[in-house]
């Protein structure tokens, strides 16, 4: 066993360290940078990387390896041949003139039935061709050097050759080693790490709805100070032309391509066109607000990524605002979306809402000997939320941080977790430049994490406690690809709960489910809401507002830290593994054996007179 890293090296998410987004590997003003501009700034060079990774060596050393090289086989194919469902099947033969590789085509599927099949294909090839890899390493016949010199001629260019290199292998990486190995910029990774986002585009976000028969754009949320909101564009507005582009592929692609776009859109029962200019733009990670419902206020706080190391420290500071001077009724949380970040902004934010004494972390790491579950205590947590019935929104995205602050929470029944199943990602990536090429920054999986009670997100994910999907009426869960459908192979959860429902929160949710029956705000507010904006109507979150309500009227605030934890499972504190560690590394004293000597002969004393 090594020395576990600390827990401020490790991440929740595709991001930096805080001491990473703190260092200088270039001076040069990036606000303009593209991802590939961050890509070609790196020292990758296409051929000594691929071509030195994705050869005959390499591929038939075990079966991780070839499944590895497989899966850039089959990304070569569709990046060259984009929504065509391509599958390249491989057959290990010892014969040089042989063509191992058979490409066929799954039209009509659609992404995640594709995936499917995919993810079948590999585990068959996996199970079928270790023995025999095992047995013949070496002379299995793997010509992958052919079909990765068609792809430079017809894809790569000069402008492209870095970010086409990091794209094959992180594809590699994925499979021979874990879905979470990964190479990026750091330049990227540290931009990332900013507080705010600044981007180039028009500033909307938006979903696909049939309207009036047709599919069109809906615009979910234009953002503050975008030219989407300078030149008039709304949330509710319906995206009829792009440029006089009708179909939704149509307009993504002048959405995507074009500087100057003239849109038609419906606004209720009006048709309006606005014609804009892309420019620049800052999407801050954290917004917060005070949202008004019948008469009471309720603090809002939106968090995009766990990424901006000044997150929680904006949210202790709006929090206090609420608390102390808008006298709020309760918090909702949402982190809809939120794909992870830093596990140092995850625990400051759960200790907002946390009791004094409260478990803030658990971990194990993966190459780790003693079976325990390293912990972390808070003995004086901030809890400026403590006296608040809180709610935390969570859905299909909301992966890494967001389901570690979200089990936290919940567990300790500091908050209610209103949405769907999120994403199901319970491991943590140590993250930093490579020795080699400091421009580069690599991540890879070094732990599992828990909640306070033993149990990993890790592909189940976090159920809430009350299912809200995202429109008013919906029925059945939003289709999302989550850890489980998103990779070919992953790391399975080895703690899984027994009979840990508390008995006590499991009565508070059936009362304020009554509750919610009887007053049925939602759809009250649903129905006196105009048509334009019912389809933007944040199910979700009024959802959120009324289970605060409810629970206002019928719920305690819960203080105890007392918590069941799952069978079988024990925590100890880093110090005491700390310990343990340095006790194996002390040097073993030699043993002392007895040395044996003959018995004494004595004389007997003569006594002169």
């Amino acid at each position: 066993m090594r020395l576990p890293i600390g827990l401020k090296s490790l991440t929740l998410g595709v991001v930096l360290t805080t001491q990473m987004a703190n260092a200088q590997v270039a001076t040069e003003d990036r606000t303009e940078w593209t991802y590939n501009d961050h890509w070609e700034n790196t020292q990758i060079e296409f051929d000594k990387l691929i071509f030195g990774t994705i050869n005959q060596n390499t591929c038939t050393t075990n079966i991780k390896e070839m499944m590895g090289c497989m899966a850039v086989i089959n990304k070569v194919y569709e990046l060259q041949y984009p929504n065509q469902n391509v599958l390249v099947t491989y057959t290990p033969s010892a014969a040089s003139e042989s063509a191992p590789f058979s490409i066929e085509e799954y039209p009509g599927l659609t992404a995640k039935e594709f995936f499917a099949l995919k993810k079948e294909y590999f585990k068959e090839l996996y199970n079928e061709y270790n023995k025999l890899l095992t047995d013949a390493k070496g002379l299995v016949h793997f010509p992958a050097q052919r079909i990765l010199k068609e792809f430079t001629e017809k894809i790569v260019t000069e402008a492209n050759d870095q970010m086409m290199a990091g794209t094959l292998y992180n594809e590699y990486l994925t499979l021979a080693y874990d879905p979470h190995t990964y190479i990026y910029p750091t330049t990227y990774l540290q931009d990332s790490a900013k507080p705010n986002v600044r981007r180039k585009g028009i500033g909307i976000y938006f979903h696909i709805e049939t309207v009036n028969g047709n599919d069109h754009y809906i615009l979910d949320e234009v953002i503050e100070n975008s030219p989407a909101e300078k030149y008039g564009l709304q949330s509710g507005d319906v995206i009829l032309k792009a440029n006089k582009a009708e179909t939704t592929e149509e307009v993504y692609k002048v959405i995507s391509n074009e500087e100057i776009i003239t849109f038609d859109v419906l606004r209720g029962d009006q048709n309006i066109q606005i014609e804009l200019t892309k420019d620049y733009y800052e999407v801050s990670q954290v917004q917060t607000s005070v949202l008004h419902r019948d008469g009471k206020r309720y603090g809002y706080i939106k968090l995009r990524t766990f990424t901006d190391v000044t997150a929680c420290d904006r949210i202790t500071a709006a929090g206090k605002k609420m608390v102390e001077e808008d006298q709020i009724e309760g918090v909702i949380l949402d982190l809809r979306n939120n794909g992870g970040g830093l596990v140092t902004q995850m625990q400051c934010i759960s200790k907002l809402y946390l009791e004094d004494g409260s478990r803030t972390w658990a971990v194990k790491y993966l190459d780790q000997e003693d079976p325990e579950l390293i912990e972390e205590t808070e003995r004086f947590t901030n809890n400026i939320f403590g006296d608040l019935h809180t709610v935390t929104l969570i859905n299909g995205r909301s992966a890494s941080a967001s389901e570690a602050t979200s089990m936290y929470l919940q567990d300790y029944r500091k908050s209610f977790i209103v949405g769907e199943q999120s994403f199901g990602k319970g491991s943590m990536q140590g993250v930093g430049p490579t020795p080699e090429d400091p421009t580069i920054s690599k991540g890879s999986t070094r732990a599992l994490y828990y909640g306070p009670k033993g149990i990993s997100p890790q592909i189940k994910g976090v159920t809430p406690d009350f299912i809200a999907y995202p429109k008013f009426g919906q029925k059945e869960a939003t289709p999302m690809t989550r850890e489980s459908d998103r990779y070919l192979f992953v790391i399975e959860n080895e703690v899984s709960a027994q009979d840990l429902e508390d008995a006590d929160r499991k009565e508070e949710i059936v009362t304020i489910n009554n509750c919610m029956s009887d007053n049925k705000a939602v759809e009250k507010r649903f129905n006196t809401t105009a048509k334009a904006k019912q389809r933007i109507f944040d199910n979700q979150l009024e959802v959120g507002i009324n289970v605060i309500v409810c629970a206002n009227e019928n719920v305690n605030i819960y203080k105890s830290t007392d918590i069941q934890v799952a069978e079988g499972v024990e925590f100890i504190d880093r110090y005491e593994l700390m310990r343990r560690y340095f006790e194996r590394m002390k040097p073993k004293k030699p043993a002392l054996i007895p040395t044996k000597f003959p018995p004494l002969k004595l004389k007997p004393i003569k006594i002169v007179p």
